[in-house]
């Protein structure tokens, strides 16, 4: 999870990068509710096999690890969504200036035919000689 929300956080200008992050940022928003129910089983399994080994000789008993993990479960959702989150702003603000670079360089062309039509008219001929001989 962490590495998909930082593949997605990363600065990309190109339209297919942009497309792809756009339509994984997609996919992982759709499968968010399937890791979000999963969360309290998760931590119902945690709590079964404490109360086990707290009452009895369980055979399972969790290391301390695996205690700090399950109390920061519900602190790494918080981060996961909020990587999320900026990661859509990212892919925005990329799009954006993408678009920006886009329209600046259609603008760009636009005055450069502008300019070429404009010295075109200056100095292209306004009649024509019958007579005028060409070189073959």
């Amino acid at each position: 999870m962490v590495e998909t929300v930082e593949e997605l956080r990363q600065h990309s200008s190109a339209l297919p990068d942009l497309k792809r992050k756009r339509e994984q940022l997609a996919q992982v928003r759709a499968e968010q509710s399937v890791l979000e129910a999963k969360k309290q089983p998760i931590r119902m399994k945690f709590m079964f096999i404490m109360d086990d080994a707290n009452n009895s000789n369980g055979t399972i008993e969790l290391t301390d690890d695996d205690k700090q993990k399950l109390n920061d479960l519900e602190l790494n959702w918080e981060k996961y969504i909020k990587g999320l989150a900026d990661a859509q702003q990212i892919i925005n603000k990329n799009y954006a200036e993408l678009k920006a670079e886009m329209e600046n360089i259609i603008d760009d062309f636009k005055k450069e035919v502008q300019e070429k039509r404009t010295e075109f008219k200056q100095q292209a001929p306004t009649a024509v000689d019958k007579n005028a001989e060409f070189d073959n």
